[in-house]
Order: C-alpha cells, then structure tokens, then sequence
C-alpha cells in the first residue's frame, strides 16, 4: 500500500509545479516503502539526500515561477520554504548519525506535502499574471 497516494486534489493547475509535486510526493513514497523494507544506513541516506535535493530544486523553481507573476506573498513563501528546508536537514542529520531515521520523519513529509501543497501553494496557483500594460 502506497503511504501517500496521489489525489486530484494536489493539482494546482499549474502545469510544471504540479509534475515537480507529485515527482516529490513519489520520492517520498520511495523512501517510506524501502525503509519499511529495511533500508538503513548509507542507503537511506542517499533517498534522503536525493530526495531534499529534489525539493530544493523544486522550491527553486516554485519561487521563480511566483516572482514571475509577481506573487505578492513571495517573501513569506520563501521563508516557509527555508524552514521546511531545515527540518529535512534536521531528519537527515538524526540518519547520518544512527543509520536510522526519527519515527517523525513521514508523518512531518505527509503533513509538510500535503498542507504546503493544498494551503500555500494553493495561494499562488490563484494569482493572476499581471496585464502587460500594467507593469
């Protein structure tokens, strides 16, 4: 059984954002379903290190995309994203010093991709691109 399937209502309608999510939220899936294997040690923390470099990434884009279309809340939105960013970092750090991830880590990335997605996400995926007369 997958631990986060994908649902509509992570579509943001945003075409290129909507891949990078569900590219994170299969990422995800990956390392819960090899750690409920066994996985440890090195291994986990190659998919843990594949998968923050794949939300920075992500994040980058995300925050391109929303100064694009000149997204009033994007200050906040990076600051949200640096945060989540340490935490991942903090998870990580708990593997590459026990070989073992904190009983916390899938329930912070379920809860971190489901409410970013659906909440603040949601915000910018509303925004209007500004008339080109009015720039």
């Amino acid at each position: 059984m997958t631990f986060m399937p994908w649902e509509d209502r992570y579509k943001l309608g945003v075409g290129p954002m909507d891949a990078q999510h569900r590219g994170l939220v299969d990422a995800m899936n990956k390392v819960h379903d090899s750690v409920s294997a066994g996985a440890t040690g090195a291994d986990l923390l190659r998919m843990v290190d594949s998968l923050a470099a794949l939300t920075q990434r992500h994040f980058a884009s995300e925050e391109a995309y929303m100064q694009s279309i000149q997204f009033a809340d994007l200050e906040q939105h990076r600051t949200i994203h640096g945060l989540l960013m340490r935490q991942l970092t903090e998870h990580r750090e708990r593997i590459a010093k026990t070989g073992k991830p904190d009983p916390k880590l899938f329930s912070f990335l379920k809860l971190w991709l489901q409410s970013h997605i659906c909440g603040i996400d949601a915000k910018y995926a509303r925004a209007k691109i500004p008339a080109a007369n009015s720039i």
